[in-house]
Protein backbone atom coordinates (compact mmCIF):
# COMPACT_ATOMS: atom_id res chain seq x y z
CA UNK A 1 0.00 0.00 0.00
CA UNK A 2 1.33 3.47 -0.63
CA UNK A 3 1.17 4.58 2.90
CA UNK A 4 3.27 1.60 4.07
CA UNK A 5 0.92 -1.23 5.27
CA UNK A 6 0.61 -4.36 3.56
CA UNK A 7 -2.47 -6.66 2.73
CA UNK A 8 -1.76 -10.68 2.97
CA UNK A 9 -4.74 -11.97 1.57
CA UNK A 10 -5.95 -15.71 2.06
CA UNK A 11 -4.60 -17.86 -1.18
CA UNK A 12 -6.82 -17.82 -4.20
CA UNK A 13 -8.84 -14.99 -3.60
CA UNK A 14 -6.86 -12.00 -5.50
CA UNK A 15 -8.69 -10.87 -8.73
CA UNK A 16 -7.17 -7.68 -10.40
CA UNK A 17 -10.22 -5.61 -12.25
CA UNK A 18 -8.28 -3.26 -14.03
CA UNK A 19 -11.34 -2.28 -15.78
CA UNK A 20 -13.25 -1.32 -12.47
CA UNK A 21 -8.72 -0.36 -11.02
CA UNK A 22 -9.62 -2.47 -7.77
CA UNK A 23 -7.78 -5.13 -6.25
CA UNK A 24 -10.01 -7.60 -4.40
CA UNK A 25 -9.22 -10.20 -2.20
CA UNK A 26 -10.33 -12.15 1.08
CA UNK A 27 -8.50 -11.79 4.22
CA UNK A 28 -7.65 -15.45 6.16
CA UNK A 29 -9.87 -14.42 9.08
CA UNK A 30 -12.87 -12.90 7.54
CA UNK A 31 -15.36 -14.45 5.04
CA UNK A 32 -16.21 -11.31 3.38
CA UNK A 33 -14.67 -9.87 0.19
CA UNK A 34 -12.59 -6.44 0.62
CA UNK A 35 -11.47 -4.18 -2.34
CA UNK A 36 -9.10 -1.35 -2.06
CA UNK A 37 -8.40 1.14 -5.66
CA UNK A 38 -5.20 1.17 -7.94
CA UNK A 39 -4.49 4.87 -6.53
CA UNK A 40 -3.83 3.72 -2.94
CA UNK A 41 -1.94 0.95 -3.84
CA UNK A 42 1.92 1.07 -4.64
CA UNK A 43 2.12 -2.78 -6.13
CA UNK A 44 0.57 -6.03 -6.23
CA UNK A 45 2.13 -9.10 -6.63
CA UNK A 46 0.19 -12.38 -7.33
CA UNK A 47 0.76 -15.59 -9.51
CA UNK A 48 3.90 -14.09 -10.58
CA UNK A 49 2.42 -11.21 -12.31
CA UNK A 50 3.56 -7.57 -10.63
CA UNK A 51 0.86 -4.39 -11.15
CA UNK A 52 2.78 -1.26 -9.99
CA UNK A 53 1.61 2.45 -9.35
CA UNK A 54 4.32 4.59 -11.39
CA UNK A 55 4.53 8.79 -10.87
CA UNK A 56 5.78 8.89 -14.38
CA UNK A 57 8.18 11.72 -15.88
CA UNK A 58 8.25 13.58 -19.14
CA UNK A 59 5.05 12.67 -19.77
CA UNK A 60 5.37 14.83 -23.00
CA UNK A 61 6.71 11.22 -24.84
CA UNK A 62 2.98 9.62 -24.62
CA UNK A 63 1.15 9.77 -27.50
CA UNK A 64 -2.16 9.78 -25.40
CA UNK A 65 -2.91 11.24 -21.81
CA UNK A 66 -4.86 8.24 -20.90
CA UNK A 67 -1.70 6.93 -20.50
CA UNK A 68 -0.88 8.69 -17.09
CA UNK A 69 -3.73 7.33 -15.30
CA UNK A 70 -3.30 3.77 -15.53
CA UNK A 71 -1.09 1.68 -12.80
CA UNK A 72 0.59 -0.48 -14.90
CA UNK A 73 2.09 -4.60 -15.08
CA UNK A 74 5.73 -5.05 -15.37
CA UNK A 75 6.25 -7.53 -18.27
CA UNK A 76 10.24 -7.01 -18.34
CA UNK A 77 12.63 -5.12 -16.14
CA UNK A 78 16.53 -5.11 -16.56
CA UNK A 79 19.26 -3.25 -14.82
CA UNK A 80 18.36 -0.01 -17.05
CA UNK A 81 14.26 -0.68 -18.13
CA UNK A 82 11.18 -1.63 -17.73
CA UNK A 83 8.44 -2.22 -20.05
CA UNK A 84 5.48 -1.89 -18.70
CA UNK A 85 1.68 -2.78 -19.82
CA UNK A 86 -2.07 -2.63 -19.80
CA UNK A 87 -4.56 -3.36 -21.81
CA UNK A 88 -8.05 -1.74 -21.57
CA UNK A 89 -11.27 -2.30 -23.11
CA UNK A 90 -13.95 0.66 -24.21
CA UNK A 91 -16.92 -0.41 -24.42
CA UNK A 92 -18.45 1.73 -27.82
CA UNK A 93 -22.26 1.52 -29.12
CA UNK A 94 -21.64 -1.93 -31.21
CA UNK A 95 -18.29 -2.71 -30.34
CA UNK A 96 -15.35 -3.09 -27.78
CA UNK A 97 -12.14 -1.19 -28.72
CA UNK A 98 -9.05 -2.58 -26.84
CA UNK A 99 -6.24 -0.45 -26.65
CA UNK A 100 -2.82 -2.05 -25.07
CA UNK A 101 -1.35 1.30 -23.19
CA UNK A 102 2.49 0.04 -23.06
CA UNK A 103 5.75 1.61 -22.17
CA UNK A 104 9.28 1.55 -21.82
CA UNK A 105 10.43 3.36 -18.79
CA UNK A 106 13.70 4.07 -17.23
CA UNK A 107 14.46 3.56 -13.64
CA UNK A 108 14.05 7.23 -12.72
CA UNK A 109 10.28 6.48 -14.40
CA UNK A 110 11.41 8.48 -17.24
CA UNK A 111 9.10 7.34 -20.44
CA UNK A 112 11.68 6.22 -22.92
CA UNK A 113 9.52 5.26 -25.79
CA UNK A 114 5.14 4.72 -26.14
CA UNK A 115 4.57 1.26 -27.73
CA UNK A 116 0.97 2.02 -27.10
CA UNK A 117 -1.47 0.62 -30.12
CA UNK A 118 -5.25 -0.46 -30.73
CA UNK A 119 -5.42 -4.10 -31.35
CA UNK A 120 -9.06 -4.66 -31.98
CA UNK A 121 -8.87 -2.62 -35.09
CA UNK A 122 -6.93 -2.95 -38.58
CA UNK A 123 -6.02 -0.52 -40.65
CA UNK A 124 -2.77 0.68 -42.01
CA UNK A 125 -2.09 3.04 -39.18
CA UNK A 126 -3.08 1.15 -36.48
CA UNK A 127 -0.66 -1.66 -38.28
CA UNK A 128 2.56 0.56 -38.25
CA UNK A 129 1.64 1.38 -34.78
CA UNK A 130 1.71 -2.32 -34.05
CA UNK A 131 4.72 -2.61 -36.09
CA UNK A 132 6.87 -0.33 -34.30
CA UNK A 133 5.82 -1.86 -30.90
CA UNK A 134 7.64 -4.73 -31.85
CA UNK A 135 10.88 -2.80 -32.73
CA UNK A 136 10.99 -0.74 -29.91
CA UNK A 137 11.22 -3.91 -27.76
CA UNK A 138 13.90 -5.53 -30.35
CA UNK A 139 15.90 -2.30 -29.64
CA UNK A 140 15.54 -1.99 -25.88
CA UNK A 141 15.27 -6.09 -24.69
CA UNK A 142 17.29 -7.92 -28.32
CA UNK A 143 19.83 -9.00 -26.08
CA UNK A 144 17.15 -11.13 -24.12
CA UNK A 145 16.56 -13.98 -25.94
CA UNK A 146 13.42 -15.49 -24.19
CA UNK A 147 11.11 -11.91 -25.06
CA UNK A 148 12.86 -12.17 -28.67
CA UNK A 149 11.85 -15.90 -28.89
CA UNK A 150 7.87 -14.82 -27.60
CA UNK A 151 7.53 -11.77 -29.83
CA UNK A 152 8.69 -13.91 -32.91
CA UNK A 153 5.78 -16.36 -31.53
CA UNK A 154 3.22 -13.56 -31.39
CA UNK A 155 4.40 -11.39 -34.31
CA UNK A 156 1.02 -12.00 -35.93
CA UNK A 157 -1.16 -11.47 -32.96
CA UNK A 158 0.88 -8.39 -31.45
CA UNK A 159 -1.49 -7.90 -28.54
CA UNK A 160 -1.03 -11.47 -26.97
CA UNK A 161 2.99 -10.91 -26.23
CA UNK A 162 1.71 -7.42 -24.27
CA UNK A 163 -1.50 -9.39 -22.50
CA UNK A 164 1.03 -11.95 -21.35
CA UNK A 165 1.15 -9.95 -18.05
CA UNK A 166 3.68 -12.54 -16.33
CA UNK A 167 6.52 -11.03 -14.54
CA UNK A 168 10.37 -11.57 -16.27
CA UNK A 169 13.26 -10.17 -14.53
CA UNK A 170 16.55 -10.08 -15.92
CA UNK A 171 19.74 -8.90 -14.41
Amino acid sequence: MKDGSSIFPKNGTLNISVSSKKVKYQLPEDKGIKHVGFSDLDYVSSDGKLLKSFKLNNPNKIKTKADLKFTYFILIETAKYKLISVAIYYDLSQSTKEVIYSLIIDNDNNIVADLSFISSEFNQKIYQDQKNAIALVRQYFGNLKPEMDALTANEKEVSEYFKAVQYRKYN
